[in-house]
């Protein structure tokens, strides 16, 4: 039996309806989009049922892509107010829901109504605690009181396991249905900030969605068509048209995504680089088996500026469209990105107007019949503006810079692709601008197949008509305890299920992407798993789109069956105010500002040689220290006295599990407690043991929260994988080495004879405590600490940090010499580069819970190549065609972004990323004998390291 669907796209101008069968177009329409949206669907969907004469009970599913709801969000239309939970135990205090918000957008959608609650998950699936229902019950009265029908519900690693996310949905569905619950697990991966911020935006346009699926509802009531109503999602999927479960935010980017999936099924492909041509702009996707690329890391939201981590299509997006502004000063040709838009018809030379547009240049050469005067008229109205004799050589010049434009915009894109697909489709409304075989001309010879299909101007229609429906599941497995096939094959059934629960016919459904990102630093091979797969949707579910609930007044409200000493209201979030201790007196300190943290953030992130973590995250916990009214100070090394007591600090654990559970304010106290409770002394100051990374940042809110100082140095000069390769170690004379641990909820504490057991007992201990741990360790006396402590390092990095952003917007030589003008006076010397170009081959490996990898850059114009591996931190820079190598640990060698000086860490590296090679001098202190035995080559697996690297030559 023939499946007929309809598909339909919203746009801001203009909605499209697609009726197909099997895959083929049957008829089409276009219509204007009408302010109450149900009048333009109807007029669509009312052409295209009149063209095909089709019998409306036939009809399978009516597929929707729409961006007006994110639209309409951006313009600040309709936002509710948003009741933030987060559960997470004790645990994310230090940076608890909207730190990284601006002030207006916090106050406008949450207020003061954000709470941390018990619960939460550990990475390998232990409970942090408990959910607590009378915390619950006191948070649906709360909502119930403040008239807040929005509530976003997010849990530390509920992507991972989302029970607990379930289970308050539940709750709130049962004591007050009329507030809608958004659950964090169904809009994002790993990173709890931007998938939270996500799981926000999309409680506040609740309202918003409701209103515009009510005019869906109506308008396919009005049309009589039985069949299931399906949302179109920005990652290529669709979901049923109900409330349960709604994500309205994740339609962004839906009409790209379902502009890709269209153009390859009308071309009948399933890998292909499609581009789409409006009016404006040009849209570049790429698409595999059968389905948007999808983009790997976080963005930041328009119209809000807070990062989300929810799926969007790989889209690269330039300014040529049919409406480009065409212009010609002294001679040289500028097309776009200014364009006529939607005055198209009024506007344009072709249709009697003024402007001369890339549609003119077409109309012109004949490639288009389109516009109210002739071909003839449109070239004497360029001869006579440009005031030329002859106007075919000038319409020939812009005709192949429009193509060439068009071909670099799509070179741009593929470079970050490691295998090109052979097709390149061409759909909208612009796609007939261009000529194919000159296109041909201009873009690289992987392309064997340029076409543009028949009804390429419904292409974004067409593809929701056919979009399919999508599930996910994420697990963590440890593949020292399970085979990879195996786990691979437990959590493709998993997601299976998942996608016949959501309505796939079990036949159809396959495997569309597999992540797996290795959670390093721990013990085994831990990796979270990822699995993706598609379907279609069975067939005749009998299921409408649902009535959505509509708010109106309190009165309404369902009575609430609880008394109120049910009830237990969350606790007041701890915030970094100082702790009571008598403080000594200090000779001399330095208070940190806003900026000067920033610096060195910035500074860190040079110093970090591609490991340490970000320390973007080390800086927000600075930045929400003062926020909340705490002191960072800094005191020189040299002013700590003799007899004074003091600690090195830092978080030690995965990176990836800290973007998940951020730290509590108090686990970096007990880390501290712990240790003075064990030894008997106070500690009167901190010293960062790692200069790099995020190790350099994270110990301000620490600092801040004890009310004591950071030390003016650190124990590394960078960054480096274990606690063990510290100066105090290398240089110190110590009986004992010891440490305290802190999730915030349990301590554990490792005392050892030397510090290499220390750090392989203290590693242990941090798996038992989740994955994550604040660490103090190595107490010394001031006197020993000005004897083997590196000094200077936060003063460097904050003055490397000012330097890169006083010289922001130069060229890249003219800020490295800005930065070398700070360096020249140090250890460091200079930041030399020695390599730019794109990476071109990635690998990756594990071993003893440390990442094993490398990277191999071309320079596209002179066609050399290097290869930089790394454990944790880039480790060596080699030359292949010579055998030479460039630089090597315990020298820093650190990838930066050649446009703007920003460090890149390990975990950030992509295939096609454009990155310059910085090399930097090793503090005196790291390039000893003494210090070479434990930090230097010899210290890392170096052969296993090399031998990733495919390209040798």
């Amino acid at each position: 039996m023939s499946v007929a669907r309809i598909g339909v796209d919203v746009g801001g101008t203009h909605t499209d309806a697609v009726y197909a069968i099997e895959k083929q177009v049957i008829a089409h329409h276009k219509s204007k989009t009408t302010s109450d949206i149900t009048e333009g669907v109807v007029n669509a969907v009312s052409a295209v049922l009149s063209q095909s004469q089709a019998p409306r009970e036939g009809i399978q599913s009516v597929n929707i892509g729409t961006t007006h709801l994110v639209n309409a969000f951006i313009q600040g239309e309709g936002m509710n107010r948003v009741m933030t939970l987060r559960l997470a135990g004790g645990a994310t205090t230090a940076l608890p829901p909207g730190s990284d918000w601006p002030k207006e957008a916090c106050q406008e959608i949450m207020g003061e109504e954000r709470y941390i609650l018990d619960g939460g998950y550990e990475y390998d699936g232990r409970e942090i605690a408990p959910i607590n229902p009378k915390q619950i019950l006191w948070a649906i009265w709360r909502a119930t009181d403040k008239k807040i029908y929005s509530v976003a519900v997010v849990g530390v690693f509920a992507n991972v396991n989302p029970t607990q996310e379930k289970l308050v949905k539940r709750m709130f569905n049962k004591s007050n249905p009329k507030i809608h619950v958004t659950m964090s697990h169904t809009m994002g991966g790993l990173g709890l900030i931007p998938r939270e911020n996500g799981t926000i935006l999309n409680a506040a346009s609740i309202a918003l969605f409701q209103k515009i699926s009510r005019a869906f509802k109506d308008a396919f009531d009005r049309l009589h068509l039985p069949a299931n109503v399906y949302l179109t999602y920005g990652d290529g999927t669709k979901s049923i048209l109900s409330e349960e479960g709604t994500t309205p935010l994740r339609t962004f980017h839906s009409g790209p995504a379902n502009s890709i999936s269209g153009a390859a099924i009308l071309a009948e492909v399933k890998d292909a680089i499609t581009v789409d041509v409006g009016g404006t702009s040009s849209d570049v996707g790429v698409l595999r088996n059968g389905t948007p690329v999808k983009e790997n890391s976080s963005f930041l939201m328009t119209g809000v500026g807070v990062p989300c981590n929810f799926e969007l299509p790989r889209m690269n997006s330039f300014g040529l469209g049919g409406g480009s502004i065409i212009t010609l000063i002294e001679g040289k040709i500028s097309i776009g990105p200014k364009s006529v838009g939607h005055a198209l018809y009024e506007k344009a030379l072709s249709f009697g107007g003024e402007v001369l547009t890339v549609t003119d240049i077409a109309v012109a050469l004949g490639r288009l019949q389109l516009g109210t005067v002739s071909k003839e008229s449109v070239k004497q109205k360029i001869k006579e503006r440009f005031a030329i004799d002859d106007p075919e050589e000038l319409i020939k010049q812009i005709d192949d810079q429009m193509h060439r434009q068009l071909a670099s915009g799509i070179k741009e894109t593929i470079a970050a692709i490691e295998e090109i697909p052979s097709t390149l489709i061409l759909v909208g409304g612009g796609a007939l601008l261009f000529d194919i075989e000159k296109l041909r001309r201009f873009l690289p010879k992987e392309f064997s197949s340029i076409v543009i299909p028949r009804s390429s101007g419904v292409a974004n229609a067409f593809g929701a008509a056919n979009s399919l429906i999508g599930a996910k599941f994420v697990e963590v497995c440890d593949y020292a305890t399970i085979p990879r096939s195996l786990a691979l094959s437990k959590i493709t059934e998993k997601a299976r299920q998942i996608a016949i629960e959501k309505g796939a016919l079990p036949c159809t459904i396959h495997v569309t992407q597999i992540q797996e990102v290795p959670i390093n630093y721990l013990s085994g091979e831990p990796h979270e798993v990822s699995m993706t797969v598609v379907g279609d949707e069975a067939p005749f579910r009998g299921q409408r789109a649902a009535e959505l609930a509509v708010v109106e007044k309190v009165e309404d409200l369902a009575p609430l069956f609880f008394p109120k000493e049910d009830m237990e209201s969350p606790a007041e979030l701890l915030c970094s105010r100082p702790v009571a201790r008598t403080k000594s007196p200090w000779p001399r300190v330095r208070e940190l500002d806003v900026l000067s943290i920033g610096d060195i953030a910035r500074g860190a992130g040079i110093l970090g040689s591609g490991g340490g973590g970000s320390p973007e995250l080390g800086h927000k916990l600075a930045l929400n220290a003062l926020q909340q009214g705490g002191k960072i100070e800094l005191i020189e090394l040299e002013e700590l006295p003799d007899d004074c007591f003091v600690a090195g600090f830092g978080v030690m654990g995965s990176p990836v599990v800290v973007d998940e559970r951020p730290p509590a304010i108090q686990e970096g106290v007990e880390a501290v407690r712990e240790l003075e409770k064990r030894l008997g002394k106070r500690i009167d100051a901190l010293v960062i043991m790692e200069g790099g990374g995020m190790n350099c940042t994270y110990p301000f809110f620490v600092a801040s929260a004890l009310g004591i100082p950071l030390v003016n140095g650190d124990c590394m000069g960078r960054a480096f994988p274990g606690i063990n390769m510290v100066t105090p170690n290398i240089y110190g004379d110590f009986q004992k080495y010891v440490a305290a641990l802190s999730n915030g909820r349990a301590n554990a504490f490792v005392d050892e004879k030397d510090c290499s057991s220390l750090e392989t007992q203290a590693r242990i201990k941090t798996v038992a405590l989740g994955g994550i741990v604040s660490l103090a360790y190595m107490p010394m006396s001031g006197l020993e600490a000005k004897r083997t402590v590196i000094k200077g390092t936060l003063s460097t990095a904050e003055r490397m940090g000012r330097a890169i952003r006083e010289s922001e917007g130069l060229p890249l030589p003219k800020r490295l010499e800005a930065l070398n003008q700070v360096l020249k006076e140090t250890d460091y010397k200079e930041a030399r580069q020695i390599f730019q170009g794109t990476i071109v081959q990635l690998e990756s490996s594990t071993m003893s819970g440390f990442n094993l990898g490398g990277f191999l850059i071309e320079n596209s114009k002179t066609g050399e190549k290097l290869w930089v591996g790394y454990q944790n931190e880039n480790l060596i820079a080699y030359e292949p065609s010579t055998k030479k190598i460039l630089a090597e640990v315990p020298n820093l060698i650190t990838i930066v972004d050649p446009n703007n000086l920003q460090s890149i860490s390990c975990g950030e590296y992509r295939y096609g990323q454009s990155v310059a090679v910085l090399t930097l001098s090793a503090p005196s202190m790291m390039t000893t004998p003494r210090a070479l035995a434990v930090v230097g080559p010899s210290a890392y697996p170096m052969k296993q390291i090399m031998g990733l690297m495919k390209d040798k030559k």
